[in-house]
């Protein structure tokens, strides 16, 4: 298992490096060549900018039972379709049975901000979601180490 991470946005890459580092799995982090990171203890691979390079990069390298961190709903069908798994900055994991209706209601959100009604947008990142995340996310490694 290798953890991978959409890593251009992601406002939990700490708490993955800490959990990883924790349970010794090898960790890439992907970016666009807009963005400069550095880990001791991960690997960066840094893409050409464009729309969906970074996802496509991941897909690419991706292996059967590889866990990735991605707020993108695209992304996480397409790694539920390699098998592998997927989970978001907030801890909520991306499954089989929940990926239908969050890529319709992202749809749906697009189809109103093309007509230009207003809704509501994701709200502010709260401390809760950082411990959410860190709980979930090292219970799914503490499973596939098993």
């Amino acid at each position: 298992m290798i953890v991978r991470v959409d890593g251009d946005a992601c406002p939990v890459r700490a708490s993955i490096l800490q959990i990883t580092n924790k349970y010794e799995v090898e960790t890439v982090i992907y970016t666009d060549v807009n963005h400069e990171l550095s880990y001791e203890t991960a690997r960066v691979i840094t893409v050409d900018q464009g729309i969906d390079s970074v996802d496509l990069a991941i897909v690419r390298d991706m292996k059967v039972g590889d866990v990735v961190i991605t707020n993108d709903y695209g992304l996480a069908s397409l790694v539920l379709g390699k098998k592998g798994y997927a989970m978001d900055a907030n801890g909520r994991a991306f499954t089989l049975n929940n990926i239908d209706q969050l890529l319709f209601e992202r749809h749906m959100h697009k189809s109103l901000r093309m007509m230009k009604k207003k809704h509501k947008g994701p709200k502010k990142r709260d401390r809760q979601a950082d411990v959410l995340f860190s709980k979930n996310f090292e219970a799914l490694v503490i499973q596939l180490k098993a």
